[in-house]
């Protein structure tokens, strides 16, 4: 090159010929087949609109599974950062902006709850890898529903960065205190006695306290008592529809029968309504 100026060397009929071509050019001819031969990056879509963009959401859910798979395999190989993906299996975008995850149900339902959300926070991160190398712009975590092999709901959609669940009904049922397993049980029976036996509500009470009965604790025998879905008028009226059919009591003995301590229990106001809408 000397001056801006190339000399290219030629045969032409036998003959040498001398070419001067512009440097620049060539130059601006070899920008413009570098140009043409330049794909585009994707357009920039919304996650919302991964659900009607399908051959790019197919592309995502591609990944994603070829991503799990490099990350399963770094685990099998001892880098403990990628556990996590030993419990996943399958990993999707699904409808309503949500990230569906298919999980070994037994291995996974064996992990503590801090164990759960390190899984859910790593899925959390692989997806937005993913979105992002797929111009895929979204909030800086998902909802995330993890499912076992047959497609049961094990955990609804949860955001794992904010920690709440995205529908308010799942959230209420989240928010519920930890009853102990004592409480439940106790509630169990007594609304077994209730359906079942239409015990009164001091009967069902002292059924599940007694020393031989359930032999709850007071407090548990409590937590049913006031947790139990009953009817005590109805269940009063059902005794009573029993004594008379069965053993053709007249309504003031029945009356008694309700209301003592070593019978049924029911309150007075009770009784009355038993005894008032007896047949006659």
């Amino acid at each position: 090159m000397f001056n801006g100026i190339i000399l290219v060397k030629e045969k032409i009929m036998g003959l040498k010929k001398v070419t001067l071509t512009s440097a620049i050019a060539l130059l601006s001819i070899g920008l413009a087949g570098c140009s043409s031969s330049t794909t585009s990056k994707p357009k920039n879509i919304s996650f919302s609109q991964l659900s009607s963009n399908k051959s790019r959401k197919k592309v995502i859910n591609n990944d994603l599974a070829k991503n799990l798979k490099k990350e399963q395999k770094k685990a099998k190989d001892g880098n403990e950062d990628y556990n996590y993906s030993l419990y996943v299996y399958k990993i999707q975008t699904w409808q309503d902006q949500t990230i569906a995850v298919n999980v070994d149900r037994a291995n996974y339902l064996e992990l503590s709850t801090k164990e759960k959300i390190a899984v859910g926070q790593s899925i959390n991160d692989l997806v937005k890898k993913v979105f992002k190398e797929n111009y895929v712009k979204a909030k800086s975590s998902f909802f995330i529903s993890i499912y076992d092999e047959d497609g049961n709901v094990l955990i609804p959609a949860y955001n794992y960065q904010t920690f709440k669940f995205k529908y308010k009904q799942d959230q209420e049922e989240a928010d519920k205190p930890d009853i102990p397993t004592e409480y439940e049980n106790a509630l169990v029976k007594a609304q077994s006695y209730s359906d079942n036996m239409f015990m009164s509500k001091q009967k069902i009470y002292h059924q599940l306290t007694s020393q031989y009965g359930e032999g709850f604790s007071k407090k548990a025998a409590k937590y049913a008592i006031d947790h139990v879905k009953a009817d005590w008028n109805k269940n009063a009226l059902k005794k009573a529809e029993s004594y008379q059919k069965d053993q053709h009591l007249s309504k003031e003995r029945i009356r008694h029968q309700l209301t003592s301590a070593y019978g049924e229990q029911f309150t007075e106001a009770q009784a009355d309504y038993a005894i008032s809408h007896l047949a006659e």
